[in-house]
């Protein structure tokens, strides 16, 4: 049966015809949901293609001459794109909040002498510390912690992605984090 007849017994209430409409679409859903960026998010972008494609089925308007397989296509990847936005949001505002313990970014706090004889200042040299980062990761604590610099600014002068910028800071302040962490413990 033709797809748009498919929608429009689907729109009158014909369950039979959704399911039919979702079994012809099964691949597609699927094939949105798997792509490789969200994977941290797989369950939920399988989700957001299935109630995302029904959307399309409910709002398909059939006198607009579009067909209805690219208009559920694109009604699916923008919002699962959407979904992915507003997940990469949450991230970097958890990931800034991460790297602050009372109002003060983590490294502040490691640099900056406390007075308190078993700090981990008085155990290592934290340049020397620093200097052990991959170069990529050190010019991006550079950049973002002592200049002051937003990832996405930084990004541009490196000229790398904002994503690519969040990744290094993350892993050079684990990394630290980790040393710090055998040092103090160790």
């Amino acid at each position: 049966m033709k797809t748009e007849l498919l929608v429009q017994k689907a729109q009158t209430g014909d369950p039979q015809a959704v399911l039919n409409l979702v079994d012809q679409f099964h691949p597609l859903l699927h094939k949105a949901a798997w792509q490789a960026h969200l994977a941290s998010i797989r369950e939920d972008a399988l989700s957001q293609a299935y109630i995302s494609f029904l959307e399309a089925v409910k709002d398909y308007n059939l006198s607009r001459n579009i067909p209805f397989a690219g208009y559920a296509k694109a009604k699916i990847y923008g919002d699962i794109r959407t979904l992915f936005k507003q997940n990469r949001r949450n991230w970097q505002r958890e990931l800034s909040t991460e790297y602050e313990t009372a109002g003060q970014p983590i490294l502040d706090q490691l640099v900056s002498p406390t007075g308190n004889t078993n700090s981990i200042i008085d155990k290592i040299d934290m340049q020397a510390l620093l200097t052990q980062l991959p170069l990529k990761q050190k010019q991006v604590l550079w950049q973002t912690i002592i200049h002051d610099k937003t990832q996405k600014e930084t990004a541009l002068l490196m000229h790398l992605s904002q994503q690519a910028i969040a990744s290094l800071q993350k892993k050079a302040l684990n990394t630290l984090r980790q040393w710090l962490s055998s040092i103090e413990h160790g």
